[in-house]
Parts: structure tokens; C-alpha cells; sequence
């Protein structure tokens, strides 16, 4: 959440890097880090919550 704009963009490019195809970044992620996945990931990158749930 507190992360500054160069540490996310190394975040979203080491999960890239590690093949990851789909994030689903919670509040703790911060604004701008959710903004960030989903500039990478678009609709890969699921909002998530409390009691949301993935998949079926």
C-alpha cells in the first residue's frame, strides 16, 4: 500500500518475469498498485475482497 511508484512497477515486472498470468490484488495493494495490475494484467487482474470468491 505504501509502496512508491518505482518499487510497484519492479513488482508487476518480477511477476511477469516469473510467468505469473493473473493477479487479484486486495486494498492492501493500494490505489495506485492495483492501477498498475491492471495496466499490466488487464482483465487477468480480478478485483478482490473479502468474501469474494474465484473460480467455481
Amino acid at each position: 500500500m505504501d509502496a512508491n511508484p518505482v518499487r510497484i512497477e519492479q513488482s508487476v515486472r518480477a511477476l511477469k518475469a516469473l510467468g505469473v498470468i493473473g493477479v487479484v490484488p486486495t486494498h492492501c495493494t493500494g490505489d495506485a498498485g492495483k492501477a498498475a495490475f491492471r495496466r499490466a494484467f488487464g482483465a487477468a487482474c480480478l478485483d478482490g475482497g473479502v468474501g469474494g470468491e474465484i473460480g467455481g
